[in-house]
């Protein structure tokens, strides 16, 4: 998994910087968030990893926590941060630990194909094949037509891509 990519493009240059470290330190493991995390990531884990990215204390557990996948899983509904007391920003400590797993090459292979299309496309995905677990093979474009929906658009502009996105918004 290391190496996927040598230099992750977008996802570095657009983080905010670090969250306040008396802030995080604020956390006194309640627990609240942990049964709340829809994924089943564990908020006093990526506390002390945030912190080990700055301490040495842990150190061990930042190294761990980023060459793990389940860092992507978020799901960034924010209910760690909406029940914690001390309003630690949970989601923005996984985007940091995100961000630091990325500048070392450590991120899943479908993540920064995705930010590679969009930059290139603007459009965050392209065709892929559906197997069905009865064995049958579909094109995603295949299952649109089907369901109804219009085919994926081509590679666009950017002031194409500005235009639709207008047009979705309503503005």
């Amino acid at each position: 998994m290391k190496n996927v990519w040598p230099r992750p493009m977008a996802f570095t240059d657009i983080l905010k910087p670090p969250i306040d470290v008396e802030l995080v330190k604020g956390c006194y493991t309640c627990f609240k968030c942990i049964g709340a995390c829809p994924v089943g990531l564990k908020p006093s884990l990526l506390v002390k990893a945030y912190l080990g990215s700055f301490l040495q204390e842990f150190r061990d557990v930042y190294e761990r926590v980023i060459g793990d996948q389940s860092i992507w899983h978020c799901a960034k509904c924010l209910k760690c941060f909406e029940l914690c007391p001390q309003k630690v920003p949970l989601h923005e400590i996984i985007e940091y630990l995100q961000y630091e797993a990325a500048k070392q090459g450590i991120q899943p292979r479908s993540y920064a194909v995705m930010v590679e299309n969009t930059m290139n496309t603007y459009v965050a995905f392209t065709s892929q094949t559906i197997v069905t677990k009865d064995g049958g093979v579909y094109s995603t474009e295949d299952a649109r037509n089907v369901l109804g929906l219009d085919p994926f658009p081509g590679s666009q502009s950017s002031e194409k891509f500005k235009e639709n996105v207008k047009k979705l918004m309503g503005v």
